[in-house]
C-alpha cells in the first residue's frame, strides 16, 4: 500500500504540467480517479476479470457504482445489466473417424461443427480453388456428400500467384457446405502444408463436422466415410453494463471500452509463456482497466457539463476478449435506436502512453470525414497523433461500423507486457492517460453540435484472409509512422529473438522483400515457410545490419 501511495504521489506531480491548458479539467483530482479505478480493476482480487466469472461480477459492481454516483440512468435489459451467453470452453466428447471402414489418424478442425455421418462417399474437390463457379461445383455432385480437400495451395512456388496469401481453410469448407457437402475432410501430401488447426475454438462452426486426417497421405483417401463429432461446450452468463445521459435529444453518443479480460489465460488469448503449465492472473490493467477508467471518468465529466446538448449512452462491455461478443451482442440487440446513434467512440489499451514519444493512435478516422476537422494534431494536449483510416480491428469499435456508424478507437500503443500477467498498475503511465482523456472531452465538446455525422465505408488496410506458416516472434508497434516495422518485444526462443533481433529494431526487409509497413510485413511473411532460412535488414541505432532469421 505505501508503494501504491508513493507512485500515486508521483503520478500526480507528473501530470500537473501537462494540464496546465487543460483548465477545463482538474489535473490532480482526474489522476487520482484514474489510478484508483485502474488499481481496483485490476487488482488479484479481480482475478482477471474474465468473462462470465466471479472477477468480471466484482467488475460490473464496481463500474455500476460509478456510473450511479455520475447521475447517469440504467439503460440495460436488467437495470444496469445486458446480459449475454458466452461460451467459454470447447473440447472433443465424442469422436470418431474410419475410411472404407478402417481407422486413419485423424481430428477435429477448430471450426468443425457438430454430427454423425455414416458410410457416405468422399468426393474428391482438389484444392476447392479450381471450382470457383457454380457451374464447375454443381459437377461435383457434392450434395448428401463428404468433400475431401487437398490443403496446400495452387502454385505453391510462385511468389507472384494471385492466390498467395488467401488460403483460408474455413473459406474453402464452407464453400463445399453451401454446394451441399454433408462434411468436409482435409487432407495434406507433405509436410509442409499447414492443415487447419485442431485446436477448438469457442465461436460456432460452419455447422457441418470438419475432420483432418492428421497423418500425410500421398494421394487423397477415396472410398466411403464414416465419422462422428460431439462437443462439450462451458456456457456462462457474461454482462454489459449500460448507463444514459438523458437530454431528450433526437442523437445519442456511444461511449465504450471492454472492462473483462483473460483471468488466469485459461480460456485463450494468454502470450505468457508458461500459460498452458502455470496458473497466473492476467490482471490487464491497460487492457483494458485503463480504457474502463477512462470510461467512467468521461461518464462523470459529460453527466456534468450543462453545455452539452447531445445524449450519451456509456457502455461497458465484456466478452471482447473472446472475440467482440459484447459489443456484437448490443448492436444485435441494442437498448436504444442504433440509427440515431451520432458516433462511437471505443477506449481499448489507452495507458501506457510512451513518455519519451506520446504518441495516441487514432483508429478509423476514415468512417466520417468530420473525424479530420475535429482530431487536435497541433500538440496542444501534449500528445501527438497517428491516424489510421480503417474502421475495422481487433475491438468493440468494430461492431459499430459494422452498424455504418461512424467510430474512433483511442489507443496507445502495444507492449512487450500485452496479454501477459506483467500488465500491471505499476507500468500504467497515469500522467498519458490524463492527457489523453482531456484531448477525448476536446473531441467531444466539439462534435456536440454536429449531431449525426455522415458515415463513409473504408478500405480495410488488410481485408485478406491469412493463414501464417511462420512467424517472428515480436510485438510490433503499431503507432510508429515511418518506413518499416518497429520491434516494441521480442519472445524469447522465436525465430526473431534466436536471429538475434532487439526492441527497438526497425524491419527494413524480410527476404528480398522491402517492409514498408504492417501490411507489407504480413504479406511478406506468408510467403515463407517452415524450415527455410532467409536474409532480415534491420534499422538498429541508426546502423543498417543483417540478422539470418530460420523459421
Amino acid at each position: 500500500m505505501i508503494r501504491y501511495i508513493l507512485l500515486l504521489g508521483l503520478l500526480v506531480w507528473s501530470v500537473s504540467g501537462y494540464c496546465q491548458r487543460a483548465a477545463s479539467w482538474d489535473s490532480s483530482s482526474l489522476a487520482k480517479q484514474l489510478f484508483n479505478d485502474v488499481s481496483y480493476l485490476s487488482d488479484d482480487r479481480l482475478e482477471g476479470r474474465g468473462t462470465g466469472t466471479q472477477g468480471e461480477k466484482k467488475a460490473y459492481q464496481f463500474i455500476i457504482k460509478s456510473f450511479q454516483n455520475a447521475g447517469l440512468k440504467p439503460a440495460g435489459i436488467n437495470g444496469w445489466l445486458q446480459p449475454f451467453e458466452v461460451t467459454a470452453s470447447v473440447a472433443l466428447r465424442k469422436f470418431s473417424f474410419s475410411v472404407n471402414d478402417k481407422l486413419l489418424a485423424a481430428s477435429a478442425a477448430s471450426f468443425t461443427g457438430e454430427g454423425e455421418i455414416r458410410n457416405l462417399p468422399l468426393v474428391n474437390c482438389g484444392y476447392a480453388f479450381l471450382h470457383e463457379n457454380q457451374t464447375d461445383w454443381a459437377q461435383l455432385h457434392l450434395n448428401g456428400k463428404v468433400a475431401i480437400i487437398n490443403a496446400a495451395m495452387p502454385e505453391p512456388n510462385n511468389p507472384h500467384s494471385a492466390l498467395n496469401g488467401r488460403n483460408d481453410l474455413e473459406s474453402r469448407a464452407k464453400k463445399a457446405q453451401l454446394e451441399g457437402a454433408a462434411a468436409v475432410v482435409f487432407y495434406a501430401t507433405d509436410t509442409l502444408t499447414a492443415l487447419p488447426s485442431t485446436k477448438l475454438r469457442k465461436s460456432n462452426g460452419i455447422g457441418i463436422p470438419v475432420f483432418v486426417v492428421t497423418a500425410i497421405q500421398s494421394t487423397a483417401p477415396a472410398g466411403n466415410i464414416s465419422g462422428r463429432i460431439v462437443l462439450k461446450k462451458e456456457v456462462r452468463t457474461a454482462h454489459n453494463v449500460i448507463g444514459f445521459v438523458d437530454r431528450g435529444a433526437p442523437t445519442t453518443v456511444v461511449i465504450g471500452a471492454h472492462y473483462d479480460h483473460l483471468g488466469y489465460g485459461e480460456t485463450g488469448g494468454s502470450l505468457h509463456a508458461n500459460h498452458e503449465h502455470e496458473k497466473a492472473i492476467h490482471n490487464g490493467a491497460d487492457d483494458n482497466a485503463s480504457g474502463t477508467a477512462g470510461l467512467m471518468a468521461l461518464a462523470h465529466r459529460v453527466a456534468n457539463l450543462p453545455n452539452l446538448k447531445q445524449n450519451y449512452l456509456f457502455i461497458a462491455f465484456s466478452g471482447e476478449e473472446m472475440g467482440l461478443l459484447g459489443s456484437n451482442y448490443f448492436t444485435k440487440f441494442p437498448t436504444i435506436d442504433l440509427k440515431q446513434v451520432a458516433y462511437m467512440f471505443n477506449m481499448d489499451m489507452i495507458g501506457r502512453l510512451k513518455s519519451a514519444e506520446p504518441i495516441l493512435g487514432l483508429n478509423g478516422v476514415g468512417t466520417s470525414p468530420v473525424w479530420m476537422q475535429v482530431a487536435d494534431t497541433t500538440g496542444r494536449w501534449g500528445v501527438k497523433v497517428k491516424t489510421s483510416a480503417s474502421g475495422t480491428g481487433a475491438s468493440d469499435h468494430t461492431s459499430f461500423y459494422l452498424k455504418d456508424i461512424p467510430v474512433i478507437h483511442f489507443f496507445s500503443g502495444t507492449h512487450s507486457d500485452y496479454h501477459k500477467p506483467s500488465d500491471d498498475i505499476e507500468k500504467i503511465n497515469i500522467g498519458g492517460m490524463v492527457m489523453i482523456m482531456n484531448y477525448m472531452d476536446d473531441m467531444i465538446q466539439k462534435l456536440d453540435s454536429k449531431g449525426k455525422l455522415p458515415f463513409l465505408k473504408t478500405k480495410d488496410e488488410d481485408n485478406t484472409p491469412r493463414q501464417l506458416k511462420v512467424t517472428l516472434g515480436i510485438m510490433p508497434d503499431y503507432l510508429y509512422d515511418k518506413e518499416g516495422v518497429k520491434v516494441d518485444g521480442v519472445s524469447p526462443g522465436k525465430p526473431g529473438d534466436k536471429a538475434g533481433m532487439k526492441a527497438g529494431d526497425v524491419i527494413l526487409k524480410l527476404g528480398d522483400y522491402t517492409i514498408n509497413d504492417m501490411q507489407g510485413y504480413m504479406k511478406a511473411l506468408g510467403l515463407f515457410k517452415k524450415g527455410e532460412t532467409v536474409p532480415c535488414e534491420v534499422l538498429r541505432g541508426g546502423q543498417k545490419m543483417l540478422l539470418n532469421v530460420s523459421f
